[in-house]
């Protein structure tokens, strides 16, 4: 639709200092001729753009412009407002704070969305450059911790997501060859390589997380009725049911085998997972192998 394309050029315009019709026209799938109306229309309806030719030359708005409330609902005005927020959380660049401005006055929101963590200064920092990364198909290399142990890795970025609580990297592993998902807070030493890529095709939803770790460990746990606070937290009221008069009869999928025993374990004596059987059987073990350790020597 014509009034949602006029909507996207404005939003690009805010995010951008300068763009091409032609830069439009392929973004949004019409001519340069239908762009060139569109820019006519919008400066009627009273949007300052400004259009200059030659060498440099392009389309942007006036650095004193601020949006004009009319433009959008008082809901969608609150959910970019609210959005916009959530990014200024992670973000040590005052671009967002600046895109925050060009409304004329902050709308009344009752949703604040904080994406920062306790690593927030090494986090924007990591959020930034790898949005430089991207957007200028910069290789970036950077040591990375798993569980097999420390790596250097050498990728081409191509997306950031927030998923579980974390940040994620979607690149394109040199080394692997191939499509990975690096975890932000396990990634240090990261810099540009001073190289660029020509950009893959990304398989359909291969950059998707659930796809990429999907949760097929399913298991059944009991726990005691006094954590229930802790699994509505984490999991929710739908995960559960009661059993007997303190019991709490849980069942859910998990994608970590590691991360569900270190989950199990943090509950100590008050959670005791029933099945499926070998993974009950491997938690014995890993329980056994902790009390072992800790019997082994005397302090």
């Amino acid at each position: 639709m014509k009034i949602d394309r006029l909507m996207g050029i404005i939003t690009t315009l805010l995010n951008k200092e300068k763009v091409t019709a032609p830069f439009l026209a392929g973004k949004f799938e019409v001519s340069v001729r239908t762009i060139n109306r569109d820019i006519l229309d919008l400066c009627k309806a009273g949007i300052p753009i400004v259009t200059t030719r030659g060498a440099g030359g392009g389309i942007y708005l006036d650095p004193d412009f601020k949006m004009d409330k009319s433009l959008l609902k008082e809901d969608e005005i609150n959910a970019i407002y609210a959005g916009l927020k959530g990014i200024t959380s992670i973000s040590d660049n005052n671009k967002y704070e600046l895109l925050l401005d060009k409304f004329k006055d902050n709308p009344k929101n009752d949703l604040d969305i904080d994406l920062s963590s306790y690593y927030k200064k090494s986090l924007s920092d990591k959020i930034e450059k790898m949005q430089k990364a991207i957007n200028n198909k910069l290789l970036l290399e950077f040591d990375y911790f798993s569980k097999k142990g420390k790596s250097h890795r050498v990728v081409e970025p191509y997306t950031l997501t927030f998923k579980w609580s974390s940040w994620y990297l979607y690149a394109y592993s040199l080394e692997r060859e191939d499509f990975r998902l690096f975890k932000l807070n396990r990634s240090i030493n990261l810099k540009e390589t001073g190289e660029t890529f020509l950009s893959r095709e990304i398989p359909l939803q291969e950059n998707d997380i659930d796809k990429i770790y999907p949760n097929d460990l399913n298991v059944l746990i009991i726990f005691d009725k006094d954590v229930e606070y802790r699994i509505i937290d984490e999991y929710g009221a739908d995960s559960y049911s009661y059993f007997l008069d303190d019991k709490l009869f849980f069942g859910f999928s998990f994608y970590d085998k590691e991360y569900l025993f270190s989950w199990l374990l943090s509950f100590g004596e008050k959670a005791e997972i029933i099945f499926p059987s070998d993974i009950r059987n491997e938690f014995m073990e890993l329980v056994k192998k902790v009390n072992n350790k800790y019997n082994k020597h005397d302090i």
